[in-house]
């Protein structure tokens, strides 16, 4: 699902063409580095990868509805950032999401949780470097990361109020419903 993620990401990058830097609010006349724009994709796989888990293991569960629903949000916001300029850095959010919501709910593996944090952390470091030191742009950085770190809570207080959040949503049948 990673590699998955990141191929179609790749495709979507090479079919719209460069990306101009952003900082704060401003577009520069800099375009933004291949890597840097894939770097999100990997992430967004590891997410991608959580919801098929919880899909397969409990079908349509609050915690699959609420992960789903967090994907897309994230997804919005990052295109947000590049459609309207919004002062956050989708690159922040998403892997500030995804580390925040590894410490808040850790999957059952904890190799895997170790190894998919290095990987987010490293991806982090990737999107922090250019950020700070090419671009100068704590703002948007440090804004992706509290948005992130935001979503991360909210996801782990729905889990919280669910103790059930992995069994399937029960519909109700027609005839339970009159």
């Amino acid at each position: 699902m990673i590699l998955l993620c990141t191929a179609v990401g790749a495709l979507w990058l090479v079919h719209t063409g460069p990306v101009a830097v952003i900082r704060i609010m401003t577009t520069q006349t800099e375009i933004t580095p291949f890597w840097y724009m894939l770097s999100a994709f990997p992430i967004l796989g590891m997410l991608v990868a959580d919801l098929v888990e919880l899909l397969l293991g409990s079908g349509f569960s609050v915690a699959a509805l609420e992960l789903g629903a967090q994907i897309l949000v994230l997804i919005v916001l990052s295109n947000l950032r590049l459609g309207f300029n919004l002062p956050m850095s989708g690159h922040a959010l998403l892997v500030s999401y995804f580390v925040f919501r590894r410490v808040f709910i850790p999957p059952d593996s904890s190799l895997q949780n170790r190894i998919e944090l290095g990987i987010a952390l490293v991806a982090f470091v990737m999107i922090a470097y250019p950020k700070l030191v090419w671009w100068t742009d704590p703002i948007t950085l440090g804004m992706g990361i509290l948005v992130g770190l935001s979503l991360a809570w909210v996801s782990r207080r729905v889990r919280e109020q669910a103790p059930e959040a992995t069994q399937a949503v029960e519909t109700p049948s027609p005839s339970k419903v009159q």
